[in-house]
Order: structure tokens, then sequence, then C-alpha cells
């Protein structure tokens, strides 16, 4: 008997210090609840993907429409027995050659195709800012509306505690009274039964909050 009651202290002491010990729930502004859900929401973060996603689709179009430069450098060394590559003859010595080349190149006229790809992708570079600021203001607005149910939920237990008191004190002046014969008993027993109404009303209100 000794052992389980030292072992149920223990417990409870244990339990107690681990309770104490948990960091106190952090507090949230409507703010700083609106800027977390918007950095960590999926589809915001998918959107804005897109976005990138298209403005660089925009970019490149843009740059396909200057000209381009393409360059070469060919060096080379042949020892031995080998083809003179300018006069096409065998010949035992070494050679050396060198080639270069650069060019450039620039579309002049494609039937207006490039320009249509660049108005198509700056058009749809301005819709996926457009998708992209409907999914933040969406997330937005649901975590407003969450915000103001948690508000109007604490305040309905702060009316139910109230309610509850009130009722309470009713019941309590009508039971002086009917012992009295002042009151109609089924009177007492109605507004008891609104008591307990009302009791219910404050245990469920913490699990809706």
């Amino acid at each position: 008997m000794k052992k389980i009651c030292f072992v149920s202290v223990m417990v409870l002491a244990l339990l107690v210090s681990a309770k104490a010990q948990q960091p106190a729930p952090k507090v949230y502004s409507l703010k700083q609840c609106i800027e977390a859900g918007v950095s960590n929401n999926l589809d915001v973060l998918q959107a804005d993907l897109l976005m990138q996603s298209s403005r660089i689709d925009w970019n490149q179009a843009r740059l396909d429409m200057l000209p381009d430069l393409n360059g070469s450098i060919n060096h080379g060394i042949n020892k031995g027995r080998s083809v003179d590559p300018i006069t096409n003859d065998y010949i035992n010595q070494e050679i050396k050659f060198a080639g270069y080349n650069l060019s450039s190149g620039l579309i002049l006229f494609n039937g207006f195709y490039m320009q249509n790809t660049v108005k198509q992708t700056a058009l749809n570079y301005e819709a996926s800012k457009m998708s992209w600021q409907q999914a933040k203001d969406n997330v937005t607005l649901n975590i407003i509306i969450a915000y103001l149910q948690v508000l109007n939920n604490e305040d309905l237990r702060a009316q139910a505690q109230n309610q509850v008191l009130l009722s309470g004190k009713q019941v309590e002046r009508l039971e002086i009274l009917n012992n009295d014969g002042a009151i109609r008993p089924y009177d007492l027993y109605d507004l008891k039964g609104q008591s307990s109404t009302d009791q219910i009303s404050l245990v469920n209100a913490p699990n809706n909050l």
C-alpha cells in the first residue's frame, strides 16, 4: 500500500511538473494570423510558382526577338605523314592549323509570330498575378472569418457564464418563494430546466471556442 501511494505521488508530481514546464500559448493578432496563413498556404505558394514561371516565359519571349550571336574556334596539329590541307599532298612534317568563326542572325519577319508570343506571355503573366492575388485574398478572407468566429465564441462563453450565474440566483430566489408558498411550483421547475440548459450551453461554449 505504501508503494502504491508513493508511485501515485510521484506520478502526480511528474504531471504537475510537466504541466508547469509547458510554454504558455502564444496569442496572435489578426495581422499575424493573416501573414502566417498567406506565407504557408499551399494554394498561395503554388500560385506564386506559376506566376514566376509565367514571368520567365514572358522574359524569354522578349529575349527571343533579339539577334543571336554564335562563335567557334578550332585548333589542330598534325605530326608525321599527313595530308597538307592546302596543297592536298602527303608530307612528313608537323602542321598546325586554326579556324575561327563568328555568326549572327536576326529574324526580320515571321508573320508577327514573335510579337504575338510576347503579347500572349505578357497576358499569361498578368493572369497568373491575378490568380496569385486571388489565392491570397481567399486565404485572408477565411482567416478573418475564423478570427471573428473565435471572438464571437469568446463572447458567447462569457455570456454563458453570466447566464449560469443569473439563472442560479433566480433559482435560489424562487426556491425561497416556493418554500413560502408565494409562487406556483411549476414556475420553479421551469426555471430549473432553464438553468440546466444554461449549464449545458456553458459546457458547449469552450468546445465551440
